[in-house]
């Protein structure tokens, strides 16, 4: 039913982009086909798939822990993020926004250990599909914004969208 939902979610957002794009008048299937080419359609269906993924995980997810814990965890992506960004791209964070970054990480984890009993709150398989959404969370925010500074200007970002929407459509049909 959610995989449905996402699904629905991902037809109504194409269908937005391709109204947006054929709305303006000089733009036709000639001008579609024009901006497709295999590195995009390629970069795009990976993105897709990425997303798919993650969500199919969330949703294990939360038949296995509350939202409340899944959401708290989902909060130290920023610091997941970081270090993909630097690993892969290169790119550092000046020094107060790592310190922000590890500082709100910290704090998460805090909420999730147990006192008591010496140990975390949730499971360990659980623990590890959460490390698991969230790496894949980073992974798709640091990818993506390496396809479309990549793409540039070459092709609309609603052009972008359209495609990533389609390969949305399909790959939430099959899950």
């Amino acid at each position: 039913m959610a995989a449905s939902a996402i699904t629905l979610a991902e037809a109504v957002k194409l269908i937005m982009c391709v109204v947006a794009f054929f709305g303006d008048r000089k733009n036709n299937w000639q001008t579609l086909m024009g901006y497709m080419d295999t590195k995009c359609v390629f970069s795009y269906f990976i993105l897709a798939l990425v997303y798919c993924l993650n969500n199919q995980i969330s949703f294990v997810i939360l038949e296995l822990t509350s939202p409340g814990n899944f959401s708290l965890f989902k909060s130290s992506t920023p610091f997941l993020t970081a270090i993909i960004q630097y690993i892969v791209f290169h790119i550092s964070l000046n020094q107060l926004q790592w310190i922000s970054i590890i500082l709100l990480t910290c704090g998460i984890t805090l909420t999730q250990w147990n006192d008591c009993k010496g140990n975390l709150r949730i499971s360990t398989p659980v623990l590890v599909l959460m490390i698991t959404s969230c790496l894949l969370s980073s992974f798709s925010s640091v990818y993506n914004s390496r396809v479309i500074k990549s793409i540039g200007d070459e092709k609309p970002l609603v052009v972008q969208n359209m495609i990533l929407y389609s390969f949305g459509v399909i790959l939430n049909v099959q899950a």
